[in-house]
């Protein structure tokens, strides 16, 4: 887990519905990031997605997230 997610945006020409041709993928791929690792972008995600806003998150796990 002490890698983390990064993301890089490829211009990509392809033939799309609407008629345009330039369109865009986006790439995810791991990068060594012990201080953004995936194990804390998954618990900042649940902790902004799942919570409610009164509710206090504290993990007393490692990598304490307080």
């Amino acid at each position: 887990m002490s890698f983390g997610i990064k993301t890089a945006v490829v211009p990509i020409a392809l033939p799309s519905h609407d008629g345009s041709q330039l369109n865009f993928l986006k790439l995810y791929y791991p990068c060594p990031d012990s201080l953004d690792n995936i194990a804390l972008q998954l618990t900042s995600f649940m902790k902004e997605t799942l919570l409610p806003s009164e509710v206090k998150f504290i993990q007393t796990a490692p990598g304490r997230f307080d």
